[in-house]
């Protein structure tokens, strides 16, 4: 596999391809012969569009719940974690009830309550495992769970690794009550409108750690692949309460992150 695209800019592109191949013995098969084009080229156009701002829409129903919407970074996105208990085909993401049934359940989609009560999924999401996420229906159609590179180019937007989260978070604390994160909430200026919040994350032994002092965001793309699901990885993105950063982490697929939808 060769990948052409990467790196490409918004614009009108043509791919042309040389064939000039002429046959041979493949193993254990009868020969075939592939004779040759006489130097003609194969060429394809293609369009690689500009990321989609929202397009005066500030808000989207979805499930029966209503989003608020924010365009950063020349992309929409959702400015609030996801809050789904199905997928987009009305297939249910069942809720976790033991830290086994979190932790072995192959690749089996599980969501959990934030701070484990339910009285908190309409302000921090549900928490969902990386079965959840990797799901291509866990967002509305035509949106999905943001790849590695969407979140980094983001994050470039807006900074850098090291203060982009400050723009990302709501602003205020727990302790003034201001907000919802854990005081200081250092860098804090929602600059770029995502409003994101400190869902924590969820560990099979552990369903509410780091609730209000860490956000942590699934990506769509694998750091590791394994035949073992415990052990498969996805990059995550990682901003926390005394920090202004916004860091790309990797986490095994038996964790709970709250999802964005872009």
């Amino acid at each position: 596999q060769i990948d052409l695209l990467s790196g490409l800019t918004p614009g009108a592109y043509t791919l042309e391809v040389f064939w000039n191949f002429t046959g041979g013995q493949f193993g254990g098969c009868a020969e075939t012969q592939y004779e040759s084009n006489d130097g003609n080229n194969y060429s394809l156009s293609f369009t690689i569009e500009a990321p989609e701002p929202c397009v005066n829409t500030f808000t989207m129903d979805y499930l029966g719940v209503t989003y608020d919407l924010a365009e950063a970074g020349g992309r929409c996105w959702f400015a609030e974690n996801l809050q789904a208990t199905t997928f987009n085909n009305g297939t249910e993401i069942p809720q976790a009830i033991t830290g086994l049934s979190w932790q072995y359940p192959g690749a089996n989609p599980y969501r959990l309550p934030p701070g484990s009560s339910t009285g908190w999924v309409s302000e921090f999401g549900w928490l969902y495992n990386g079965g959840a996420a990797s799901n291509g229906g866990i967002c509305p159609s035509g949106w999905r769970v943001p790849s590695v590179a969407q979140w980094q180019a983001l994050i470039d937007a807006f900074g850098g690794n090291d203060v982009a989260g400050g723009a990302f978070k709501e602003t205020g604390n727990v302790t003034d009550q201001t907000g919802t994160w854990t005081a200081p909430n250092t860098g804090a200026t929602n600059e770029s409108g995502m409003t994101l919040r400190g869902a924590g994350l969820a560990y099979p032994h552990d369903f509410e750690h780091g609730f209000r002092s860490y956000g942590l965001f699934w990506t769509s793309d694998y750091a590791v692949t394994d035949p073992t699901f415990a052990v498969q990885e996805k990059y995550v993105i990682a901003l926390r309460y005394d920090a202004p950063t916004a860091l790309v982490e990797q986490y095994t697929i038996p964790h709970g992150f709250s999802i964005r939808c872009i």
